[in-house]
């Protein structure tokens, strides 16, 4: 169990080779979020400033489909970064079980499309 001040049902919903991502309730006004950190105990330099380096940009974006950052909570040892949660599947999910039919894929393209589009305006 992972036990981050001021949150708590935190329950892991993605475990990556250098981060975890998990699901909270933030105690002091019940709205679900995401919590990324480190998938190490102990992280180094660069896995911190990569957190932080995000929480900075995606502060500085306002764009739906991106997750808003709300807070960078410093551990001790580790960051978290707290970000807006998105109840979704990973776009792996769907790759994963092979072809994908042509509806959802150029609904999936699009989406990505408007994404990437916004954040080079």
């Amino acid at each position: 169990m992972i036990d981050i001040g001021g949150y708590d049902q935190i329950v892991a919903v993605h475990e990556g080779g250098h981060t975890r991502v998990c699901r909270a309730r933030r105690l002091s006004d019940g709205h679900i979020v995401a919590l990324k950190m480190p998938a190490a105990a102990y992280p180094g330099a660069r896995q911190l400033s990569s957190l932080a380096r995000e929480y900075t940009l995606l502060n500085r974006i306002d764009l739906e489909g991106v997750p808003r950052a709300f807070d960078l909570i410093d551990t001790g040892t580790s960051l978290v970064l707290v970000l807006e949660f998105f109840d979704c599947r990973p776009l792996t999910d769907p790759l994963s079980r092979g072809a994908v039919d042509t509806e959802s894929f150029f609904s999936i393209a699009l989406a990505a499309t408007r994404i990437l589009a916004g954040l080079h305006r």
